[in-house]
């Protein structure tokens, strides 16, 4: 793990050994461990014997991910490194196991051991994996004989021993639960270059979900807000715009469950459930105009005369009382109307209006804006602690681009605008808080516990919202 060693806040380090950018959080004990959670009768695992050939024709069929964005960054293997690697199963010495978890489609994506699989398929078929062709080298015992030499020109029988090499696959089944998979690939992966808690994540979600993290941790907006500063290496910068995403998904005050890993491998999850297109505009509702009346003619109310005799018969009579005459009134006036009926009143209610419905556009919207309005206010102090003058910049602290970065993006548009003209007032307001000991603590201990979490958010709201009434004219 790196420190600052001019602040002497440490920050996490990645499997390079170099730091994230990311403050490092303090833990009490074995919090968040997940030990807890990895109850015995929920772990589906089957073990499997396939052959190179297997693979790789699973590989070309894409239904093995090798998870290539994951292994470019932890790649580290020379070619003589791979060539050792083959010549050992040209000797017949097997390799350890490789893990795999399995989604609803009986796909794999490989978690442990993508490297040598990785490995093989460069030599046997370069192109399943998209790599240039691995010529053996530096080999230790069959060096006289193979060194320089390409998968073709090996000896037929050599060929053969390769592709009919058996490996161990255990595949973690699709009925496991999610946050047990989880578990499990942390465990298996300690030592070496392991996987992340966010490369996991990717490992166990294919989706839109990936698409939309890099994107957005690949986006101006982020690279401003954080002076560039969170290293993409272990997905740190993925995880960042995934803690966003979930606390947009989930209120802070619905947060109820102490596991960080499972809540945000929730959210994850439920990012490649959203659609990606924002919902069409609804057509504005227009009043239906009334049907005109039918106007039925009335008779002539004259004498008997003017009736319409039937065909065969006599004149028919007028209606009783059609042509009575008021006392006193003009024979000749016509008979007065009936008084008008007032129309029904309109008792339709208008319906409330409904909130936006959540998108991956939306959410992108929304995190754009709210990194554009940080760095308005604190620059390139933006989710950090301060510092003094004469020491370096502290490195982003999760807990507060959680709770900074997602109530900013609950304010509309003119009041991030106000909220961006008072940044002295909430620099100084925001440096004051955190002389408050609760509020410092809900952001560098324990920072997934939900008291802790209410503190944070609650903190920071207020303070915004003091920064937006001191804008208002009095009245």
């Amino acid at each position: 793990m790196a420190d600052n060693e001019q602040t002497g806040v440490a920050e996490d380090a990645t499997s390079s050994g170099a730091g994230s950018g990311i403050e490092r959080e303090a833990v009490d004990g074995e919090a968040d461990t997940g030990a807890a959670r990895l109850d015995p009768e929920r772990i589906e695992i089957q073990t499997r014997g396939m052959n190179v050939e297997q693979l790789l024709s699973r590989i070309r069929a894409k239904t093995i991910d090798l998870l290539p964005e994951v292994r470019r960054e932890k790649d580290g293997w020379s070619d003589v490194r791979q060539s050792r690697l083959v010549e050992s199963l040209l000797l017949k010495i097997p390799l350890l196991p490789v893990y795999a978890v399995e989604d609803a489609d009986e796909n794999w994506t490989v978690v442990n051991g993508m490297r040598r699989l990785t490995a093989v398929a460069r030599f046997v078929d370069p192109d399943a994996v998209g790599q240039k062709p691995l010529a053996l080298r530096g080999l230790e015992y069959l060096g006289d004989e193979f060194d320089g030499g390409a998968f073709d020109s090996l000896p037929p029988r050599m060929q053969r021993r390769l592709n009919e090499t058996e490996l161990v696959i255990h595949v973690i089944r699709h009925g496991t639960p999610e946050p047990v998979k989880f578990n499990i690939a942390r465990r298996i992966n300690t030592g070496g270059t392991a996987l992340s808690n966010q490369e996991i994540r990717h490992a166990l979600n294919a989706g839109p979900a990936r698409d939309f993290l890099r994107e957005l941790a690949e986006s101006s907006e982020f690279g401003k807000a954080t002076a560039k500063s969170v290293r993409g290496e272990g997905m740190a910068d993925r995880e960042l715009v995934l803690r966003f995403a979930a606390f947009r998904l989930t209120p802070y005050g619905d947060y109820e469950d102490a596991d960080v890993e499972s809540f945000l491998g929730a959210a994850m999850r439920r990012l490649n459930e959203l659609d990606a297109a924002p919902p069409e505009p609804a057509e504005p509702d227009v009043p239906k105009e009334p049907d005109e009346p039918q106007v039925e003619e009335t008779p002539d109310p004259a004498g008997a005369e003017d009736a319409e005799a039937p065909a065969d018969g006599p004149p028919v009579a007028p209606a009783e009382g059609a042509g009575d005459v008021p006392d006193g009134g003009d024979p000749d006036a016509a008979t007065p109307a009936a008084p008008a009926t007032d129309p029904e009143p309109d008792r339709t209610e208008q319906a409330e209006p409904q909130p936006e419905p959540v998108t991956l556009a939306s959410l992108e919207r929304d995190f754009r804006e709210a990194m554009k309005t940080a760095a308005a206010i604190f620059g390139d102090d933006a989710f950090r602690k301060p510092h003094a003058a004469d020491e370096a910049r502290n490195p982003v602290n999760r807990a507060l681009f959680e709770a900074i970065s997602v109530t900013l993006a609950n304010f509309d548009e003119a009041a991030r605008e106000t909220l961006a003209a008072q940044s002295d007032s909430i620099k100084k307001d925001f440096i004051d808080l955190l002389h408050n000991s609760g509020f410092a603590k809900a952001i560098s201990q324990d920072t997934g516990d939900p008291a802790k979490v209410r503190k944070r958010f609650g903190e920071i709201e207020k303070l915004l919202e003091k920064a937006l009434s001191c804008s208002t004219p009095s009245g």
